[in-house]
């Protein structure tokens, strides 16, 4: 059975898992950041609906950045699938990648 969703054909994926489930995106920006050499990573947000989604997730990351130490800025890209999401780029801050995924979703 599907939970209740505001808007289920989005589902309960990409940056929303993690939304629930926090300590899991803890987990992943602490695996991200044991990439070395750590000038060589790059971040990309899945399905980042606003910039709510966005300062969340940085905010996250940031702490973790924080904990283990590491002061390298570390570039963001977001992955878009909600095409109203396009607007949250002008007032996102420092996003360095932005990947439109088009594919079409229907609800069966």
């Amino acid at each position: 059975r599907q939970p209740n969703e505001e808007n289920p054909i989005l589902g309960l994926r990409g940056i929303r898992v993690c939304q629930k489930h926090p300590e899991v995106l803890r987990t992943q920006h602490r695996a991200i950041l044991k990439v070395k050499p750590i000038s060589s990573l790059r971040v990309m947000l899945p399905m980042v609906a606003d910039v709510a989604d966005l300062r969340w997730a940085k905010e996250i990351f940031e702490e973790e950045k924080a904990k283990l130490g590491i002061t390298e800025h570390v570039p963001f890209g977001i992955m878009i699938e909600v095409p109203a999401a396009v607007a949250l780029t002008r007032s996102a801050g420092r996003i360095h990648e932005i990947t439109v995924k088009t594919e079409q979703r229907e609800k069966a």
